[in-house]
């Protein structure tokens, strides 16, 4: 499988981030470590923001994320692991009250011992394993199918299981859990075999590409990176006892504006595939994935704040940070979806449409009228229902404004 170039963003959206998260990537060492450890961070701690939601397709829904990052042997996944210590302190707490509950589920049991656990949890978990084969292992040994409770727990649906011994039905009425997974592309192909798979649209997915380089193994920033952890797990302690401990949950919003933005967004990517139903479900669920990671962002801006609000209204950098990271899953996504036996040729299509697309943009002047837009897209072979497709997805992205009716301007890209 060739690989393509896929857009870094931990840096790129750093200013609009968090403190927490901004720690998080100035302790990396590549832009691509920096993608690995920001999406570790946001999916690990999408399990420790309770009483906090939004309601997304007339659904609730809470902040948990599945990551799922693809990598070669010895490509550097394993500091991922440093991203399981930022639960440290809540886990400790857990273990120190009750000798049943614990925010981290087990991948090396059965399903029927993890949904044990999530249901002593009340429904709250995170299964955070770097050795992907150990879930996948469990899943195939168990009775019953694991990942059926996965692709519900995504949405909250509840999930039923017998215990045998007892002859007791247990059901989990509503699901709150986060996954962060890693490992080889073997291995995730073990667990997502298909497009048709359910969980390939629920995951996100991220490549980390191999580091043919030797790295000094003697380097003291293990040990600053180490204690920068500690101190912000910490700080992720405090925020999730406060969290914790609201009287009433509190409500994730976009504004009016943004709503429209989403919409437009995410329609235009999808009429760019509309041929291609094995991927549309990756589409529609991105959307669910950039919601959750917006209201995650706006959650950990109110670490300094004295006194959480009964509303959180998502700011435009919060939610300018939520796309900008969500084009780039969507690009790693196709990566993967490309090494599927489903996928090979729509990626092939996706990436002549993005040429288009870009040719299409290039010829155009700094400002242009939409008869300008559809004439010039006519000498690309274009049809104007595409050019018309195309400038919602320029609008969507901030590449062009509006700025009158008919009319529209290139917005230059600011370093």
């Amino acid at each position: 499988m060739k690989t393509k170039t896929i857009t870094s963003f931990a840096f790129e959206v750093k200013g609009q981030l968090p403190q927490i998260l901004q720690s998080v990537v100035n302790h990396s060492a590549s832009p691509a470590e920096a993608d690995m450890m920001l999406m570790g961070a946001i999916t690990t701690l999408s399990a420790t923001l309770p009483n906090i939601y939004g309601i997304y397709d007339q659904n609730t829904i809470f902040p948990n994320l599945y990551l799922f990052v693809n990598a070669k042997a010895s490509a550097g996944k394993g500091r991922l692991n440093m991203c399981k210590g930022l639960i440290k302190p809540i886990v400790q707490e857990q273990q120190a009250l009750s000798d049943v509950q614990s925010l981290l589920l087990p991948a090396n049991s059965s399903a029927t011992a993890i949904y044990q656990q999530l249901a002593l949890n009340n429904g709250h978990g995170l299964i955070f394993e770097t050795e992907a084969d150990t879930l996948d292992i469990a899943m195939r040994n168990s009775f019953g199918n694991f990942s059926d409770g996965l692709r519900k727990a995504f949405h909250h649906e509840s999930i039923s299981y017998l215990r045998r011994k007892e002859n007791e039905r247990i059901e989990i009425l509503e699901p709150h859990l986060s996954v962060v997974l890693s490992g080889t592309p073997k291995q995730c192909h073990k667990l997502i075999p298909n497009a048709e798979n359910g969980l390939f649209s629920r995951f996100a997915i991220l490549y980390l590409e191999s580091n043919n380089s030797w790295s000094d193994v003697f380097c003291s920033k293990y040990e600053l990176n180490t204690l920068a952890y500690s101190l912000l797990a910490n700080r992720i302690y405090e925020l999730y006892k406060r969290f914790r401990c609201v009287e009433k949950p509190i409500e994730f919003k976009f504004t009016g504006k943004q709503k429209t933005l989403f919409n437009q967004y995410f329609n235009g990517i999808q009429e760019s595939l509309i041929n291609d139903d094995n991927f549309t479900p990756s589409i529609r669920r991105m959307g669910v994935i950039t919601y959750r990671i917006a209201m995650i962002l706006s959650a950990l801006h109110l670490e300094n704040c004295k006194c959480l609000p009964s509303t959180i209204n998502c700011t435009n950098k919060t939610f300018d940070a939520a796309l900008i990271i969500a084009k780039s899953l969507l690009q790693h996504a196709m990566q993967f979806y490309s090494s599927l036996p489903e996928g090979e040729e729509a990626s092939k299509q996706y990436t002549q449409k993005e040429k288009q697309k870009e040719n299409l943009l290039q010829m155009m002047p700094n400002e242009f009228s939409r008869k300008e837009l559809v004439n010039v897209g006519k000498t690309l072979n274009i049809s104007i229902r595409t050019a018309d497709t195309y400038l919602r997805e320029f609008i969507a992205s901030q590449r062009v404004e509006n700025i009158a009716y008919g009319l529209f301007r290139k917005v230059e890209i600011q370093n």
